[in-house]
C-alpha cells in the first residue's frame, strides 16, 4: 500500500491515502477505479475525483493495450522524478 501513499502524495491528494488503504485499493487496482468507487470510499469532492481519474489516465498509455499492470506503473513511477511530466509519452515499439 506504500505505492498508493506515494502516488497520492505526488498528485497532491495524500489526504485520501487512508481511504484507499482502508478499502484495499492498491496500485494494481487503480485501472478499475471509477467515479462511483471514489464516491464509495469517501472522495466527495468532484474536483478531487477528476484529479485522481486524470492521474490514473496519465498512467494508462504505458499499457499499450487495455489490460492493467500496476506493478509496471509503479516501477515507472519510482524511476520518475518527484513530479510526473504533464504529458508523458510512451513508446509501444510498434512501427506505423
Amino acid at each position: 500500500m506504500n505505492e498508493i501513499r506515494t502516488w497520492l502524495d505526488r498528485i497532491g491528494l495524500a489526504q485520501y491515502t487512508d481511504a484507499f488503504e482502508a478499502n484495499d485499493i492498491d496500485i494494481d487496482l487503480l485501472g478499475q477505479v471509477d467515479d462511483q468507487v471514489l464516491k464509495d470510499i469517501g472522495v466527495s469532492s468532484a474536483g478531487h475525483r477528476l484529479r485522481i481519474r486524470n492521474a490514473i489516465a496519465k498512467l494508462a498509455p504505458a499499457l499499450g493495450g487495455s489490460s492493467w499492470n500496476g506493478g509496471a506503473y509503479w516501477f515507472h513511477l519510482r524511476r520518475c522524478s518527484t513530479s510526473l511530466p504533464p504529458n508523458p509519452t510512451f513508446s509501444t515499439g510498434v512501427k506505423k
